[in-house]
């Protein structure tokens, strides 16, 4: 169990470490980058408890800071879900960790499709 915890930690920390070093001094990916160094760092953090999940504040505040003028629906729903994740925690504890995998892989399409729209935006 032990190897597998320390594999996937070691991936999650690539990810980061290749998402910085590619992001380098872009405008426009601080919150980006921001929301996946801090969702990739809850994953990799070894006692994840309820109080840990109001760190999740930060992340849902940059992504509320990227839209201007409405919050999408989709967005809202999403927000009100990990809204809901220390009630899910406190009932099902064992969830927490694939919850915050889960996030964290949202986090990096949310990335990767904001950068494919930029690059059609031009």
């Amino acid at each position: 169990q032990t190897p597998v915890w320390w594999s996937g930690v070691g991936l999650v920390l690539l990810a980061l470490i290749a998402w910085n070093l590619h992001q380098g001094e872009k405008p426009g990916g601080f919150a980006i980058t921001w929301i996946i160094n801090l969702l990739g760092l809850l994953i990799v953090i070894p006692h994840l408890f309820t109080h840990d999940l109001s760190l999740l504040i930060l992340p849902c505040a940059l992504l509320i800071s990227m839209f201007k003028q409405t919050l999408p629906l989709a967005v809202a729903i999403g927000l009100m879900i990990v809204a809901a994740l220390p009630a899910i925690n406190h009932a099902l504890p064992t969830t927490m960790a694939t919850t915050m995998l889960i996030l964290f892989i949202l986090s990096l399409a949310l990335a990767a499709s904001t950068r494919n729209f930029g690059k059609l935006a031009r």
